[in-house]
C-alpha cells in the first residue's frame, strides 16, 4: 500500500512567491508559481523520503501539493 506525504502549499503575497512544507519529512521549497512548486516538491521530497526512512527503497509514494484559497470580502451595505 502507498504512503501518502502532504505538503501543504501557501502564497505569500509580500515577495509574490508560492512555498510549501511537510511536517512528516524536513522540507521547505519555494517557487513563483503553483506550477513550478510542484515540480519542485517532488524531486526534493523523494529525496529526504528515503533519507529520512519515511519509506523504504521500492515502495510506492503519493505526494499531494495542497494549496488553499481564501479570501475575505466586505458585503455591501444594503
Amino acid at each position: 500500500m502507498a504512503k501518502t506525504f502532504v505538503f501543504d502549499a501557501h502564497w505569500d503575497a509580500e515577495t509574490g512567491w508560492w512555498w510549501a512544507e511537510n511536517q512528516e519529512i524536513p522540507v521547505v521549497t519555494e517557487a513563483e508559481n503553483f506550477d513550478a512548486l510542484v515540480e519542485r516538491v517532488v524531486p526534493i521530497a523523494l529525496e529526504m523520503i528515503v533519507e529520512n526512512r519515511c519509506a523504504d527503497p521500492g515502495d510506492d509514494v503519493i505526494i499531494h501539493v495542497v494549496a488553499k484559497s481564501t479570501t475575505e470580502i466586505k458585503l455591501a451595505a444594503a
